[in-house]
């Protein structure tokens, strides 16, 4: 399972709002289905990336199914 926790502290600790993100090119839609859990595309993830200039380390997290 991927936990985006690391994404919302990350951006709060910077003071980023999802309105700084969508000023910044990020589609609406798609922070949504990442607010969501959602399936997103690897390509999203190197956005965020991008945009908050950090590693994939900082904004996601996986733990494994315990099924």
């Amino acid at each position: 399972m991927i936990d985006f926790n690391p994404l919302w502290e990350l951006m709060a600790e910077r003071d980023i709002s999802a309105n700084a993100l969508f000023r910044l090119g990020f589609p609406q839609t798609t922070y949504y289905r990442v607010k969501a859990g959602r399936d997103v595309r690897i390509s999203t993830l190197v956005q965020f990336c991008d945009i908050l200039n950090c590693d994939l380390s900082d904004i996601v997290r996986y733990s494994p199914n315990k099924e």
